[in-house]
């Protein structure tokens, strides 16, 4: 007797690097592999749009080296020109061409729906399943749509949502205050001659400073 994997129906929430890879190695192992993006592209956060809440920025330049961050079965990392980029920090343009190729390589673009959001996952009555709720399109031409699926993976991220601590005193400081969601080349051109503190030390701390 053929005994069917209990798993054959898998949604996939976000098709940034986490989401594609999970795509390219489980696309032929199950019968449905979906994967929700909300955005109109695939590689998450790594898509500059110049605006507030990009949590990209102009400069911004991997704090890892190109080596580390690459898939193992596609250890070039190209530029959108199709060039071999010979530095081992690579800007965040060329991490976003290395993500987009990857998909193309792997045909994910069958798999992803693009401009859908997952709004809920829950189990299903029997708790055998989950029933997972998306909304596609926005205002009055939005449309929800319920599916039920075997397993789900959550590939969303963490980063594009900034975490803003409570700091006693904060509200009274009459300076300009911004997060560095909100910052960008322009901003820091704004600054020029100011006086400027920077809380926290961490890979976007590091390099904003380096950078103003």
């Amino acid at each position: 007797a053929v005994i069917k994997p209990l798993v054959r129906r898998v949604a996939v929430i976000g098709a940034g690097g986490a989401g594609l890879a999970f795509g390219s190695v489980t696309k032929d192992s199950f019968d449905v592999v979906d994967i929700f993006e909300a955005s109109s592209h695939v590689g998450g956060v790594w898509k500059y749009k110049n605006g507030v809440n990009d949590v990209m920025y102009s400069g911004l330049v991997t704090n890892l080296p190109k080596q580390i961050m690459q898939y193992s079965d596609m250890d070039t990392f190209v530029s959108g020109g199709g060039l071999e980029e010979p530095f081992s920090f690579v800007t965040h343009t060329e991490v976003q061409d290395y993500l987009e190729a990857f998909s193309k390589k792997h045909q994910l673009h069958e798999l992803i729906q693009h401009n859908t959001r997952v709004t809920s996952v829950r189990k299903t009555e029997d708790g055998g399943k989950w029933i997972v709720e998306r909304q596609s399109g926005q205002g009055e031409d939005a449309v929800t749509v319920n599916s039920t699926y075997d397993a789900v993976v959550v590939c969303n991220g963490h980063y594009a949502v900034p975490s803003r601590p409570k700091i006693d005193g904060l509200d009274a400081f009459e300076g300009e205050c911004i997060h560095s969601v909100d910052y960008d080349s322009d901003i820091c051109a704004s600054l020029k001659g100011k006086r400027v503190l920077i809380v926290g030390a961490r890979a976007s701390a590091v390099d904003i400073a380096r950078e103003m």
